[in-house]
């Protein structure tokens, strides 16, 4: 009985699947109601069954009330919710439903099903947006606010849920920002690490070739260095006698293969004449010396190959020569780190920055042409035109044939570009701590005498006037004018001791805007002061203590499209402009007696009459050469620091003498900057859509003041008054992070696999 009961309610769910499928929900409805009495209640085996049809019965009951909706049939719309709430009470879309329908206008035109489904989306993106943000998720969750604004624009739980997104997603940015912070500080304090070599063995002795070689290679010039021979001897041996005598003996000398089938070396013979005589006696020599030795000799040359060691004849035979003019693209050389032409050693010179050029030089067209494989016998020749993109070769005709191969080659390919995207990130840390005591001391009699009187010292840091009294010292004697303001005790005894502010006295930019002046109290303000004002004698004592720290973050991003081969500057820089010439001061030959009765008479000083202008800060020079296949990237890089350090006078004052007196004309200064400059320049190879990033340009400057006064400074516990004690460091670190990307004329990515060359034929 109950296995029918099964059967039957399956099949009527089978059926309501079908109907529902065709969009029928009406009889889909009915079958799912049928198949729910169908089954019996107190059977386990029928209780998933029966949840089953329970929920497609309410889920296709709701999507007939959508229907309904559709069609302005509200009551019966809601009738449906009515009955899902009946069998399922805690049905949520029903109950949403009916709650819409009960509070909305139905003689209201955009009432609808539509509306209705957008307050479902939205509901639902609003929920897993916020769900998102619990899993820390915040670029997904900022796509589905996103969604949601899409639907209603003006959605402001949408909004606030975005700027919940943001505000979470800056605290983990600056988190990260705090971490690559002491990560560059702590790579700073690495740098007064001593390194010790990890094998010392390594840094000295002699120096094997082998550079270069790579797979077989690198296995053959293992076992030439490994072989030797205790006893060599050869008399008049053809050179073909001599490499196959070799062949045969280190089969038996090969002791680094373990296959016995593949012990020994292969040596081969190419071109030339091959009955040239060696003659050789020799004890204890390397197979490496020795096959040098052999082709010195027969005057040949030899490679070290994946397979064999070759040696090869030098063909005297003249060969003929033919000239060619083609016509290349602009980037057809590659890049390479030259050697200085010293051009411009002259650090005085025009355009000249004092480190010689900051980008390397073009690759000569002969060097490039060699690692294509093109030849350059005895008066062959090649000259490559940049201005008009042509070259002009002197060769033999399959070297011709081999050079228009390759300007084909590189005419056909696809113009290419590289999005070079720079982030350069600069921290610096400050560091300033001091602590020491100022003691001023009136005067006093000494051993009750009315003759004989002591005092502090003379006047050092003691300042009269509107400046620096009311930082300086805090007590002044009662009743004083502010222009003739004098501190109690008068008299120092601490006057030579410096203060914080004779390490911060650095001309910048800034302050050159700024108006800063100079000319400042060189104490840095007291923390407490101790005065005696009415006893014999009257002092003074402040406790000067300080613990400043400050830090600079700068992360700059910028990015530029440059073509392969051709230079690209990315600027971050203030324009400091200085005067370079400078006309000389005028002073009259005749004073018309001004002079001579105490009056004045004009003088002209040294008048600036041209200047330059200098970038003081970072400035990046790129240039990218794309490999043949688009594969790779060569990078030439030039990143340079300019800092303004201050002004140096190259002027003297012009006086003249009035009355036995010195009178000052005119200051007659020459001010000339002085910068300072950190600079690199290298050159890497990094695949396309990757990073290379340059660091290493860190700083760590201390600065240290330990004063004390002589006698009274080593006092026990009373010689702390009379000591100070600055500490300034300055701690800068910075990393650029270069990253590439291969773009044709489009702006559209070239992937690495996808070959450039294949428009060739």
């Amino acid at each position: 009985m109950r296995r029918a009961q099964l059967a039957e309610a399956s099949e009527k769910i089978h059926q309501g699947d079908k109907l529902r499928e065709a969009g029928d929900n009406e009889a889909a409805r009915k079958q799912y109601a049928e198949a729910f009495e169908v089954l019996p209640d107190d059977a386990l085996s029928a209780r998933q069954l029966k949840l089953h049809s329970l929920s497609q019965y309410s889920e296709t009951t709701l999507a007939l009330a959508q229907q309904k909706m559709q069609s302005k049939q509200f009551s019966e719309a809601e009738a449906l919710a009515d009955d899902v709430l009946g069998v399922e009470p805690m049905n949520r879309d029903a109950a949403k439903l009916k709650a819409m329908l009960q509070n909305a206008d139905p003689e209201n035109p955009a009432f609808s099903a539509e509306l209705l489904t957008d307050v479902d989306r939205v509901n639902g993106l609003l929920r897993n947006g916020y769900d998102l943000i619990e899993l820390a998720s915040y670029d997904a969750a900022r796509e589905s606010f996103n969604k949601v604004l899409l639907i209603d624009k003006y959605n402001t739980a949408a909004r606030s849920g975005l700027e919940k997104v943001d505000r979470l997603a800056i605290d983990a940015l600056r988190s990260s920002r705090d971490h690559m912070r002491s990560d560059m500080l702590r790579k700073v304090d690495e740098e007064w690490q001593v390194k010790v070599p990890d094998d010392l063995s390594s840094q000295f002795g002699s120096q094997d070739i082998g550079g270069g070689l790579e797979g077989g290679s690198v296995a053959i010039l293992e076992k030439l260095k490994s072989i030797v021979f205790p006893r060599i001897e050869f008399l008049d041996l053809s050179l073909r006698e001599v490499i196959l005598f070799l062949g045969a003996k280190t089969k038996s000398m090969d002791n680094l293969e373990p296959d016995p089938e593949l012990r020994g070396i292969n040596f081969l013979l190419k071109g030339g004449d091959v009955d040239r005589t060696v003659t050789l006696s020799l004890s204890n020599i390397r197979l490496l010396d020795l096959i040098e030795l052999i082709a010195d000799q027969t005057g040949t040359s030899y490679s070290i190959e994946e397979y064999a060691v070759e040696f090869r004849s030098h063909s005297s035979d003249e060969v003929s020569l033919i000239t060619r003019t083609f016509r290349v693209p602009p980037d057809f050389l590659k890049t390479a780190v030259v050697a200085d032409t010293g051009a411009n050693d002259d650090p005085f010179a025009e355009g000249s920055t004092g480190g010689g050029s900051e980008l390397h030089t073009r690759m000569d067209v002969a060097d490039f042409l060699r690692q294509n494989g093109v030849g350059f016998p005895d008066g062959a020749s090649v000259f490559f035109n940049p201005s008009s993109s042509s070259l002009i070769a002197r060769n033999t005709a399959t070297n011709i044939g081999l050079i228009e191969e390759i300007v084909n080659r590189a005419a056909s390919s696809v113009p290419r570009q590289v999005v070079v995207e720079l982030k350069m990130i600069q921290t610096t840390m400050e560091t300033l701590n001091e602590l020491g005591m100022d003691t001023l001391v009136g005067g006093f009699n000494l051993g009750g005498s009315d003759r004989v009187f002591g005092a502090g010292g003379t006047v050092g840091n003691q300042f009269v006037g509107e400046q620096g009294l009311g930082s300086d010292f805090p007590l002044v004697f009662p009743g004083a004018g502010s222009q003739v303001a004098v501190p109690v005790g008068t008299n120092p005894l601490t006057a030579g001791l410096r203060s914080s502010n004779s390490l911060r006295e650095q001309v910048t930019i800034d302050s050159l805007l700024e108006g800063a002046s100079s000319g400042g109290s060189q104490k840095s303000p007291a923390v407490i002061g101790v005065s005696g004002v009415f006893t014999d004698p009257q002092f003074q004592t402040v406790l000067r203590a300080l613990s400043q720290k400050k830090g600079v973050d700068l992360a700059s991003s910028p990015s530029v499209v440059v073509r392969s081969g051709e230079r690209a500057s990315i600027l971050l820089v203030r324009e400091f402009i200085y005067p370079t010439e400078f006309d000389p001061p005028e002073i009259p030959q005749e004073f018309g007696g001004a002079a001579a009765g105490g009056g004045s008479f004009p003088v002209t000083p040294t008048t600036p009459t041209a200047f330059e202008t200098r970038n003081v800060g970072t400035t990046f020079e790129v240039e990218p050469v794309i490999s043949q296949d688009g594969t790779s990237v060569e990078l030439n890089l030039a990143p340079a620091v300019v800092e303004f350090e201050g002004f140096v006078n190259y002027g003297s004052p012009i006086t003249t003498v009035e009355g036995g007196e010195t009178i000052v004309l005119t200051e007659n200064r020459i001010p000339q900057p002085i910068f300072r400059v950190v600079q690199l320049s290298t050159t890497v190879s990094i695949w396309n859509n990757n990073t290379v990033v340059i660091g290493g340009l860190v700083s760590d400057e201390v600065s240290t003041i330990n004063d004390k006064t002589p006698i009274f400074g080593d006092l026990p516990f009373l010689g702390s008054m009379f000591r100070s004690k600055v500490t300034d460091q300055r701690r800068r670190a910075l990393i650029f992070f270069v990253t590439v990307k291969v773009v044709d004329p489009g702006g559209q990515p070239i992937t690495g696999s996808t070959s450039l060359l294949s428009n060739a034929n």
